[in-house]
């Protein structure tokens, strides 16, 4: 578990991405924003039903 400073207390303002950011490349700090504003309701996320259906959707050419 990460120590807590006592100036670390809002995560959600990315504090942790940018204490962090030299430790994470590009794509996975875009990564973890986006779980942060699904998480928090801002972007819409999809759910699948079976692992079938979450494939069908990653081989698929749609872009969404």
């Amino acid at each position: 578990m990460l120590e807590v400073e006592s100036n670390d207390r809002k995560f959600q303002d990315e504090n942790f991405l940018v204490r962090h950011s030299a430790k994470f490349n590009e794509e996975t700090t875009e990564a973890m924003r986006e779980a942060r504003l699904i998480s928090e309701g801002k972007i819409s996320s999809k759910s699948f039903n079976t692992v079938e259906d979450l494939m069908r959707d990653l081989m698929s050419d749609a872009d969404d």
